[in-house]
């Protein structure tokens, strides 16, 4: 089957899911309110893409394999207080406090991740930023609605170039 209508649909929700992806990266949210973004690498990295696959059409969402971690929150582990430092120095609007410099804030940084866990951004620790949670709340109706609505037509199209029938079982 031939997916035009579906994949027109897709196409118009890729363009708007990555634009929203990326501008909830860049909104001032939380306690106290602050960007995900640091260098902005995960924004440049928020792709999508639609194809086809073993008669099927799909639409994907990409970004940086850290976007989990952004998205969902991580568990207490170790990081590598230099990926921490040059994060620093990477935010624009990252404020020392006090007397400290950027390896003693690297440092703290590292170890409060290796107790506590990172992205206290909604509802405490580890709870992440809740980007796929906001798409899927903002755009759940929009995307029922346009998958369905233009699978039907290409299925008409299809049902009327195969038997010669329409929708309504005529012919």
């Amino acid at each position: 089957m031939v997916y035009n209508f579906t994949a027109q649909a897709l196409n118009r929700l890729r363009v708007k899911i990555v634009k929203s992806i990326k501008e909830q990266i860049l909104e001032q949210k939380g306690s106290p309110p602050s960007r995900l973004e640091a260098s902005g690498s995960l924004r440049r990295s928020i792709k999508g893409v639609v194809f086809t696959k073993e008669n099927n059409i799909r639409l994907n969402i990409y970004g940086n394999d850290y976007f989990d971690l952004v998205d969902k929150g991580g568990d207490p582990r170790r990081v590598d207080q230099n990926k921490i430092l040059n994060w620093i120095r990477r935010k624009a609007d990252f404020t020392l406090k006090g007397n400290i410099d950027e390896r003693t804030a690297a440092m703290r940084i590292s170890n409060s991740i290796a107790q506590k866990g990172t992205i206290a951004r909604f509802g405490g620790r580890n709870k992440g930023a809740n980007i796929i949670d906001y798409i899927n709340k903002t755009y759940e109706k929009e995307i029922t609605k346009e998958i369905t609505d233009s699978y039907l037509k290409d299925m008409a199209n299809f049902l009327q170039k195969e038997d010669n029938i329409n929708l309504d079982g005529s012919k």
